[in-house]
């Protein structure tokens, strides 16, 4: 018997044999390509939400710890200074008054309320609530920097901070929290105007939170100072 004709081999049986130009591990081979973009019309698969807070979050406090030491280190000044100051204050400085201050001080501290359900509102999506809750805020803030104005005349003519140690801590200490009050003043009027370009939502809403945690650290500052420069100088 003959043997039947040998076939001749295909173009992909050679291309495919073992040490053939192109074949997967033939020297100048090269790997298959995959493609991982996603063909046309096909939607990403999400990414992986990131865990932890934000890095705005973070960086407010830093701010916060920060401005808190520079408060408190003023603070120590101011005792010490009462304790080595005799009489404080100074002959012809008149105690501090409380109606004025004192109401001032409760327009300020209530202040955080709006502002904590305006941020409240904002996470559920309410823009307006929020809004309206932001300028209620606002409005008290600007009260009490009135108000304190007002007393800066008032004091004026008696003493000033080149008159003694006791102006001079007086002022820099309420003069400082004023400053960091207006800065507030202005982050709220940036939120507001953010607001109204649709920049926050429910799920967006970092500045916001910040702006927040801000204004709270201003009341408190004010409280700790209302309590030191004012209240106790009136219990001694």
């Amino acid at each position: 018997m003959t043997a039947p004709p040998e076939t001749p081999p295909t173009p992909e049986a050679v291309s495919a044999a073992p040490g053939a130009p192109g074949a997967p591990g033939a020297p100048g081979a090269t790997s298959p390509r995959i493609d991982l973009l996603p063909a046309a019309g096909e939607v990403p698969p999400p990414r992986a939400a990131r865990s932890g807070r934000p890095l705005g979050w973070w960086g407010t406090w830093c701010v916060i710890a920060t401005e808190g030491m520079i408060f408190a280190l003023l603070l120590f000044v101011w005792f010490y200074l009462r304790a080595n100051t005799n009489p404080w204050p100074p002959a012809g400085v008149p105690r501090p008054e409380l109606v004025r201050s004192g109401t001032r001080t409760v327009i300020l501290l209530t202040s955080s309320i709006p502002l904590h359900l305006g941020e409240r509102a904002l996470s559920r999506g309410d823009l307006r609530r929020f809004r309206i809750w932001l300028a209620i805020t606002f409005t008290q803030g600007v009260l009490f920097i009135v108000g304190h104005a007002m007393e800066y005349v008032t004091l004026w003519p008696t003493f000033t901070p080149r008159s003694h140690a006791y102006g001079s801590i007086f002022y820099t200490l309420t003069g400082l929290h004023a400053l960091h009050l207006i800065v507030g003043l202005g982050v709220l009027a940036f939120l507001f105007v953010q607001s109204l370009r649709r920049r926050y939502s429910a799920a967006h809403h970092v500045p916001v939170t910040c702006g927040v945690m801000y204004w709270h650290f201003v009341d408190v500052v004010w409280a700790v100072v209302f309590s030191s420069l004012y209240l106790s100088e009136r219990l001694r």
